[in-house]
């Protein structure tokens, strides 16, 4: 009793803490191509920069910003002058200090018409002021509440990269090989040999220990990389990963098997949605037949029969999460679908079974549209789809 007394007692003033160590193993598809803040535009690109690179602020996973490398930051009345102090003692991943020279670099890098980076419209007609090697102002035109945001982009070594021109450097050996000032560096890489290119296959990375927000808790993160997504989930059921992400949803089933897996989905921001174009269609200048196109399509059908049920139906152009607005549902109704129709004058030719609508004495015109989409098997797949269901209401 007295022993029981003990560890109810140790287990209510207990707090678990994290302990540093350990490795995690990640199998992802592709190849790396610009491991670089400035030029990043894959998935892989951008999860490689966050680990190896750091900004001024970073994002945490409750959807909120922290400073990064900065230690504390300033935001004038008129929204328009961002002032930020950098902390002390933070480095590169090869020992040189981290100032305001890299900074002002990166983004004047980022604004660089010929380097074409995916951020240019980020920083599109903010000014940079450099007051000394801790403190950097910068100056927008216009008010811009997300602009924190825009500074979680990675900063680069202006000593690696100064004396690369704007056209060497998407060219440089260090979009594959980075040095940053993020929480983990490249301690080992291996490459293949294919078609005179060589691609990277594996990276290993160890925690950084001058990281500015703090040494992390994982000490190494070993990076698979594999051809295809058949390839990746056999190198899972196998063992040889630990963690996976962006599976199609026709493949889903194959993992959920394993024992101990465990799947996590959450819906990216991202739309998918059908847009009528009508300088292609003149038909759709029509308000009936884009009310009946909307209403006769099963959107729900198109998520489970393409998605396997991972997704979400919308009906306004904004994805779930990114604001709280009502929405106005539009009910799936074919009878209904074909009453406008029929109601705005269309009728259904017998012979061909499509809808027709005289405009005058001597013009009829066909309820005829053309769906174009990439060369992608779940787009493919949706188009068939509703090219079915437009079809049944002619």
């Amino acid at each position: 009793s007295g022993a029981k007394l003990l560890k109810n007692v140790s287990d209510s003033v207990s707090v678990n803490v994290p302990v540093r160590g350990g490795s995690f193993t990640e199998g992802i598809v592709g190849s790396p191509r610009f491991i670089n803040p400035v030029l990043a535009i894959s998935d892989l690109d951008h999860d490689l920069s966050e680990l190896i690179y750091s900004g001024l602020m970073k994002a945490t996973p409750s959807n909120s910003l922290m400073t990064d490398l900065a230690k504390d930051y300033s935001i004038s009345k008129d929204g328009l002058t961002y002032t930020f102090n950098l902390k002390d003692d933070i480095y590169f991943q090869d020992g040189v200090k981290v100032t305001t020279d890299d900074i002002e670099f990166t983004i004047n890098k980022i604004q660089d018409n010929t380097i074409k980076s995916p951020r240019r419209a980020a920083f599109y007609d903010v000014s940079i002021e450099k007051v000394d090697e801790k403190q950097i102002k910068f100056v927008l035109k216009k008010p811009y509440s997300p602009f924190l945001e825009n500074l979680t982009v990675g900063i680069l070594p202006k000593h690696i990269w100064n004396n690369l021109s704007s056209d060497e450097f998407p060219l440089s050996q260090y979009n594959l090989q980075p040095i940053g000032s993020g929480p983990y560096r490249i301690s080992k890489m291996e490459t293949l040999k294919k078609d005179m290119l060589i691609i990277p296959s594996y990276y290993e990375l160890t925690s950084f220990d001058k990281y500015a927000s703090g040494v992390p808790f994982i000490n190494k993160i070993i990076i698979n990389l594999y051809r295809d997504e058949k390839s990746l989930i056999d190198a899972y059921n196998a063992g040889y990963v630990e963690s996976i992400s962006s599976i199609s949803p026709d493949e889903i089933s194959r993992i959920s098997k394993q024992a101990g897996a465990k799947i996590i989905t959450s819906p990216l921001p991202r739309v998918f949605g059908v847009f009528f174009n009508q300088n292609q269609s003149e038909v759709l200048v029509n308000k009936e037949v884009r009310l009946a196109l909307d209403l006769a399509l099963d959107k729900q059908k198109i998520v489970d029969d393409v998605l396997n049920g991972y997704g979400k139906t919308l009906d306004g152009p904004i994805p779930y999460g990114l604001v709280s607005n009502k929405r106005v549902a539009s009910n799936y109704n074919i009878e209904q679908a074909e009453n406008t129709l029929t109601k705005a004058g269309w009728i259904k030719n017998d012979k061909t079974g499509i809808m027709e609508k005289k405009i005058n004495k001597t013009k009829t015109v066909k309820l005829e549209i053309t769906i174009s989409t990439l060369n992608s098997p779940d787009l493919i797949k949706t188009a068939d789809l509703i090219k079915s269901v437009w079809g049944k209401i002619g």
